[in-house]
C-alpha cells in the first residue's frame, strides 16, 4: 500500500503497518525496517488511524477487482494514503 507519511517527507509501498501508543509504522520491506508514517496524542487516535488504513486498504481492494482502470480513473488519488495530521 503506497502511503505519504504525516509530515509529507516520504512516499513509500509498505508491506506493514502497525501501531503503538503513539506512532503508526510502516514496513517497507523484508528486512524488518519501519518508518515513522505518524505520531499523535493518543493511543486511541493511533487506533482511529488504523481503523481508517483498513477502510481504505478494503476500498482499493474492491475498487482493483471491479474492472476499473486506475491509471486513467479519475479517482486515482485513492490510491496513496495520506497519513492526516493530528
Amino acid at each position: 500500500m503506497w502511503i505519504r507519511s504525516q509530515e509529507k517527507h516520504s512516499l513509500r509501498n509498505y508491506q506493514g503497518i502497525s501501531g503503538d501508543s503513539d506512532t503508526v509504522w510502516g514496513d517497507a520491506n523484508s528486512f524488518n525496517e519501519q518508518y515513522v508514517l505518524g505520531r499523535y496524542k493518543t493511543k486511541e487516535r493511533v487506533q482511529e488511524v488504523l481503523d481508517d488504513i483498513q477502510w481504505w486498504i478494503s476500498y482499493n481492494e474492491h475498487y482493483s477487482h471491479s474492472g476499473v482502470n486506475t491509471s486513467t480513473c479519475q479517482d486515482w488519488k485513492y490510491t496513496i494514503y495520506q497519513m492526516p495530521k493530528e
